[in-house]
C-alpha cells in the first residue's frame, strides 16, 4: 500500500467534500506519494472527475510528472474524453505563451 496524505486518499476514494474541507484548511494540493503522483493524477487515474475538476479550478499543475514521467493528461482512458479536454484547455491556459 502506498504512503499517501489526506489529501491523495480523498480523491482516490472520490471524496470532493472530503477533498474540498483539506484544501480549505491548508492542505497542500501539491503533495505526492511515493510514485510521484500528484492528487490530480489519482483523481484522473481512479475516474473521479469532479475531484479532478475541483483540483484544477484550485490551481493544481495540470503538467506535473510522475515516477514515469506521466502527466495527469495522460491517464486518462477513452472513455474520459471530457476531463481530457478539460486538463488540456487547463494545462494551455497555465503554460505561459510563446515568444516569438
Amino acid at each position: 500500500m502506498l504512503e499517501a496524505s489526506p489529501v491523495l486518499w480523498a480523491c482516490r476514494g472520490g471524496h470532493l467534500d472530503i477533498l474540498k474541507r483539506l484544501l480549505d484548511r491548508g492542505a497542500k494540493i501539491s503533495t505526492r506519494d511515493k510514485l510521484r503522483s500528484t492528487a490530480l493524477h489519482v483523481a484522473v487515474r481512479t475516474g473521479h472527475c469532479d475531484c479532478a475538476e475541483h483540483l484544477i479550478a484550485c490551481g493544481a499543475e495540470i503538467d506535473a510528472q510522475d515516477k514515469e514521467a506521466l502527466r495527469p493528461v495522460d491517464l486518462v482512458k477513452d472513455w474520459q474524453r471530457g476531463i481530457r479536454q478539460t486538463l488540456q484547455a487547463c494545462a494551455d491556459r497555465q503554460r505561459p505563451p510563446r515568444r516569438h
